[in-house]
């Protein structure tokens, strides 16, 4: 069971008419409705998520998700060891046109640049690895696709469909749970983000789907460039990993869009 805890418009570069200084000011968002999801991700489509049958990968995989992503993530050491946690998230409504979850814009940046980003942070119910017992948590999750438009100040990261790649860079995700933030920037990841259906205006689809080990990111000054030597520090613990599968499918709102 997934229940919807808060709404994070956190994104580096724009937001659906919402700014901030990027994932490091996470921590706060406002309490929202309460959702439902089912506890196994088997990867069958809700009616409500049915849609036209996305772009098809090189390997011949096809995403159907309209509005909303899935993911089985699975922790091994520290806090969260043990931990497997599946769940889905269903952004269909009548107003997904300028869905709170999404940062998508050109808020801060030199136009013609937009960057596009989903943040979620809901409440997860697992069972606990070492006990058995019901365990109600906070998960946050992010997806950030950085600058899908670039401009003359601001390179495009992320150009068009296709396979990319963990690196220091966009696109990355980034999940904190049970109290660790896990990255896909560190150094040396082996996995991927897959853009199968791309798009950079209202109403176009942005589907694909994401795979891959990520690794503990303790956030310290001077460690932004994960990759770089000033990166070391927080990428450290390297037996704290997190293995991720997930698909995501989503119409793009507005540009700058304000969410009512």
């Amino acid at each position: 069971m997934v229940r919807l805890a808060t709404l994070l418009l956190v994104v580096v570069g724009a937001g659906c008419g919402n700014t901030a200084a990027g994932a490091d000011a996470a921590g706060s968002g406002a309490p929202g409705d309460t959702a439902t999801a089912d506890a196994a991700a088997t990867g069958a489509v809700p009616d409500t998520m049915a849609g036209d049958a996305g772009a098809k990968a090189s390997d011949g995989f096809v995403n159907n998700w309209a509005h909303g992503y899935e993911a089985k993530l699975t922790f091994t050491g520290g806090p969260a060891d043990g931990y497997v946690v599946p769940f889905k998230r269903d952004f269909f409504s009548d107003t997904i046109s300028c869905q709170p979850e999404f940062s998508f814009g050109s808020s801060h940046l030199t136009p013609p640049a937009l960057s596009f980003g989903v943040q979620d942070q809901v409440e997860v119910e697992v069972p606990n690895p070492k006990t058995g017992d019901k365990v109600v948590a906070p998960l946050f999750l992010q997806m950030q696709f950085g600058l899908v438009v670039g401009s003359a100040r601001n390179p495009v990261q992320t150009p068009m469909a296709g396979k990319y790649p963990f690196s220091c860079g966009a696109p990355y995700l980034e999940v904190t749970f049970k109290g660790v933030t896990y990255r896909s920037t560190c150094k040396g990841l082996d996995g991927f983000v897959e853009i199968t259906d791309f798009a950079t205006s209202e109403k176009g689809r942005f589907a694909g789907r994401f795979h891959g080990r990520m690794q503990a990111y303790i956030k310290q000054p001077g460690a932004a460039d994960d990759c770089g030597p000033s990166g070391v520090p927080a990428c450290a613990k390297s037996e704290w990993t997190l293995d991720i599968d997930g698909i995501f499918g989503f119409e793009l709102p507005a540009p700058d869009c304000k969410p009512k």
